[in-house]
Parts: structure tokens; C-alpha cells; sequence
């Protein structure tokens, strides 16, 4: 159970980060990840999604104190990481030139939601801390 909370914090913490550089310094971030300078709405777009992302993290934190008792956060984090994986994925497949540009996101969020789902309880330990 210790893995599973070690899990969910380092992937809630690093998702609320992340958001919150994206809420802060979105045009910076895109042009560090080498993107030309945007839009007032993309921008306003980008923030809106970090607003959101840092959300979630700060919410897969709280709920990795006991990951049994709040078992919907767990599905919730493993949802997000698959879906983040797979928008990478597919960013990476047909908006850009070659996988290499979204592979970090594919292998990070990939990995965490292995982690996730190898780690999530087991009906039989779920209600043997229940009891």
C-alpha cells in the first residue's frame, strides 16, 4: 500500500507542478518546448488546462493519505494518466513530424499508469483494511 501512496504523490505532485507552471508562464513553457510564440486564446487555453491539471494533482495527493477509502481518486488518477499517454501518443503520431517530440509524455504518464495498475488494490486487501 506504501507504493501505491508513494505513486499517487509523485504523480499528483508532478501533474499539479506542471499545471501550475502552465496556469503561470504558459508562453514560456511553449516556447521552451519549442513552439512559436501563440495566440491570446491558445494561451488563455493553456492556462485554463493548467488550472485543471494542477487541480487534479493537488486532488490525487489528498487522496493518496488512504487510497483504499478514496479507491475513485486511484481510478481517477489511473484514467488521466492513460488518457494524458495516449493524447501524447497520438500528438505524437499525427501532429508532429516524428514520436520523439511527445515521447516524454508518452513514456511518463505510460509508466505511471502501469504503476497505478499494477498497484491498485486487490479486492482481497481492500477489505482486509476495511475491517
Amino acid at each position: 500500500m506504501m507504493m501505491l501512496k508513494a505513486t499517487m504523490i509523485l504523480y499528483g505532485l508532478g501533474n499539479a507542478v506542471f499545471g501550475v507552471l502552465y496556469l503561470v508562464a504558459p508562453d514560456q513553457l511553449a516556447l521552451m518546448q519549442g513552439a512559436e510564440s501563440t495566440s491570446a486564446y491558445l494561451t488563455s487555453t493553456k492556462m485554463t488546462l493548467g488550472a485543471g491539471l494542477a487541480a487534479a494533482g493537488v486532488f490525487i495527493v489528498i487522496a493518496a493519505r488512504d487510497p483504499v477509502k478514496r479507491l475513485l481518486w486511484v481510478k481517477f488518477a489511473i484514467a488521466l494518466a492513460v488518457l494524458f499517454s495516449a493524447v501524447a501518443w497520438y500528438s505524437g503520431l499525427v501532429l508532429f513530424d516524428d514520436l520523439g517530440q511527445a515521447s516524454t509524455g508518452v513514456i511518463i504518464h505510460g509508466v505511471f499508469a502501469l504503476l497505478l495498475l499494477t498497484l491498485y488494490p486487490k479486492a482481497s486487501r481492500v477489505t482486509q483494511y476495511a475491517s
